[in-house]
């Protein structure tokens, strides 16, 4: 606890010293004379435009995201409709029942590339 206390104060001096030498003996370029050194403030600005471009960015990636889960969902309450059978009735080609599984993987594919891009993000 002390250290911070130490660290703030040196923090604190340090700033008062380049208020004064900016205020009092011009020792750094200020056009508007409100004390802050124009260095530091477009320093301030440069980050302010990089954080509110990193806030931009995560947005879009939250949409994406929202997008791929909804995406995700639809095709999990797909999955039991395709799996289950229908009633029985005339038998069909077993190339069918080859075709309708082949759709499941297909299906199950789709899903795990989705599972993918989600755990990236």
């Amino acid at each position: 606890m002390k250290t911070l206390l130490i660290i703030l104060l040196v923090l604190a001096v340090v700033a008062g010293i380049v208020y004064a030498a900016t205020k009092y003996f011009k020792a750094f370029k200020d056009l508007d004379n409100d004390g802050i050194p124009d260095v530091v403030e477009d320093k301030f600005e440069d980050i302010k435009e990089d954080v509110e471009d990193f806030v931009e960015d995560a947005k879009e990636k939250v949409e994406d995201v929202l997008e791929d889960a909804e995406e995700l969902l639809e095709e999990i309450k797909d999955v039991p409709k395709k799996l289950t059978r229908k009633k029985p009735g005339p038998r069909k080609k077993k190339t069918s029942t080859t075709t309708t599984k082949k759709q499941v993987v297909q299906e199950v594919q789709v899903l795990a590339t989705i599972t993918k891009k989600l755990v990236k993000l």
